[in-house]
């Protein structure tokens, strides 16, 4: 699983978490957005044991920056799913093996 955001939607998202404004991507906005990883894996991961899908949990990697490519470890299809706030867009994407 991964996520993606704007520079502008993690400012944006991170500032509303912490009730303070964030104005530049640094450790607290990296952490933050490592800590929102881990919250949507674990609520995803305790859906899919209800349908017999059981999936070990791992610590995220957080890469920042432009030009950088996510590589998925499974060679399955990857489904994205695109979800837009009040603080910018985000992408989630998933696959199987």
């Amino acid at each position: 699983m991964s996520l993606t955001f704007t520079s502008g939607s993690a400012l944006g998202i991170v500032g509303a978490m912490l009730y303070e404004e964030q104005s530049e991507i640094n450790d607290v906005v990296t952490d933050a957005v490592g800590e929102l990883t881990n919250m949507i894996s674990g609520q995803a991961r305790k859906g899919l044991v209800g349908m017999g899908m059981i999936f070990e949990g791992a610590i995220p990697s957080v890469i920042t920056g432009a030009g950088h490519t996510i590589r998925h470890v499974s060679t399955s299809a990857i489904l994205a799913i695109p979800f837009e706030t009040q603080h910018g867009a985000l992408m989630v994407e998933v696959c199987f093996s």
